[in-house]
């Protein structure tokens, strides 16, 4: 194999390596709903949280709040993870 062979390779591989990060940051960026936020900070008000562990707020995006998984392509909650101490 020749050096230009092996500076062919690492090319490709930087390449697809950024593409397809790329991809995926663009489609982290996705919002939820107002409606499932709104639904979330309404299920958040029975819950017992003195740590303040679930610091959501209706000024963020509920895809970023602790304990709230997200679908990447859709935004639609996926899950919660609630534990109370």
């Amino acid at each position: 194999m020749g050096a230009s062979f092996v500076a062919h390779v690492l090319f490709l591989l930087c390449f697809f390596a950024t593409t397809f990060s790329f991809f995926l940051k663009a489609e982290s960026n996705v919002s939820c709903s107002e409606k499932e936020k709104q639904a979330l900070l309404n299920f958040k008000k029975g819950l017992s949280d003195p740590s303040k562990k679930y610091s959501w707020s209706d000024q963020e995006d509920c895809s970023g709040w602790w304990g709230v998984y997200n679908d990447n392509k859709t935004g639609l909650v996926t899950g919660l993870y609630i534990n109370e101490v």
